[in-house]
């Protein structure tokens, strides 16, 4: 009867510390890093007497960290400009010009969040500073979707979303060509992030 007793009590207390774990990851943060082939960063402006015109650039790479049990984390992303395309080779070449993205001396565009904000269990609006030309600006992308998946179809953890934000071209010192080109660019990011 004491082995038996001895045996049960071993057994949940080997239960205890495995459950104990399993809440620990659970619930702690983790690292996801951007999918560039799973993931698309497109914008939009306007172009007086035609369509938007519609962009997007193809070289960005990117890191989050998430914990969905905390409600916190933070994303970092930097863009390469000389990326960009336009589906037109001579506005992708202008684009380069000093009074627009001034790749030359700043092939990199940085985003770094400072805050998230949720409204009940969903991601709604993430705040940070994006940098563009040496020039710091305040960005607020909200946040149209957000899930995490334990293991997709490739047995990895993901985070997809999507998420829009509006800034001013002026503000980066990339006004040229007002008001025959909007002034407005409106971001959107399709990403999906993986963690092992």
């Amino acid at each position: 009867m004491r082995n038996k007793l001895q045996r049960l009590a071993l057994t949940l207390l080997c239960l205890t510390i495995f459950l104990g774990a399993s809440f620990q990851v659970l619930g702690s943060s983790r690292d996801y890093e951007v999918s560039k082939e799973r993931s698309k960063l497109n914008f939009s402006f306007a172009v007086l007497g035609m369509p938007l015109i519609e962009a997007t650039f193809n070289d960005f790479k990117g890191t989050i960290v998430f914990d969905s049990a905390e409600k916190t984390g933070n994303a970092q992303f930097s863009i390469d400009l000389r990326s960009v395309e336009t589906g037109i080779t001579a506005v992708n070449e202008r684009m380069q010009e000093p009074e627009l993205l001034f790749t030359e001396s700043f092939p990199i565009a940085d985003f770094k969040s400072s805050a998230l904000q949720f409204e009940q269990e969903r991601l709604v609006k993430i705040e940070g500073d994006l940098t563009i030309k040496g020039t710091t600006r305040n960005v607020e992308f909200k946040v149209q979707s957000f899930t995490t998946t334990s293991l997709d179809d490739t047995g990895l953890r993901t985070i997809s979303a999507v998420a829009t934000a509006v800034i001013l071209r002026s503000d980066f010192g990339a006004g040229k060509y007002a008001p025959f080109v909007g002034n407005q660019v409106r971001i959107q990011i399709n990403l999906v992030a993986v963690s092992p």
